[in-house]
């Protein structure tokens, strides 16, 4: 699972734009919001420190009920060009559901993860899987959702060796 980081900027790397609020479902949106602010709690009660100040967006691939996060300082690449100063700082995995939302990973890269539930494929291992990039921008009251495009994975494998380095 610690690979959860890298391959989560594979794919939010390999995705395409086409449109941005009109094609996002506000549900999606409203769940990756509270995802968001999930994952920054839980962070910092389990690893008892204040987020990362460096941190300045957070990327959601979704499917609804699934919600892959990565919290990073600049662009991965998949809203504009990458930032030279590009970083991932945390990733963050959500299971939600009508009755309630919880966490199955949450780790910084290169480091034990803090939570982490065995048995729960990562989004783009799921076949046929029909998801959306969803792209957040910290302001002054947390992170407010900017873009949003339909999930690609054929584009995955084409990527594999270039956007870790």
């Amino acid at each position: 699972m610690r690979a959860l980081v890298f391959l989560f900027a594979i794919i939010i790397s390999s995705s395409r734009t086409f449109g941005g609020t009109e094609v996002m479902d506000k549900q999606y949106i409203s769940s990756g919001r509270e995802a968001v602010e999930l994952c920054v709690k839980r962070f910092e009660a389990l690893s008892e420190k204040k987020f990362f100040k460096e941190v300045d967006r957070v990327y959601v691939l979704t499917t609804g009920e699934q919600l892959e996060l990565l919290f990073t300082r600049g662009e991965v690449g998949t809203f504009g060009e990458r930032s030279q100063s590009y970083k991932p700082y945390l990733a963050c995995g959500v299971m939600s559901s009508s009755r309630k939302i919880d966490l199955y990973y949450l780790s910084e890269p290169f480091k034990d993860a803090l939570i982490e539930v065995a048995g729960i494929s990562q989004i783009s291992e799921i076949p046929d899987v029909q998801a959306v990039d969803l792209f957040y921008l910290k302001d002054k009251s947390g992170f407010s959702f900017v873009d949003g495009h339909q999930f690609d994975p054929s584009k995955i494998e084409i990527l594999w060796g270039t956007t870790l380095d």
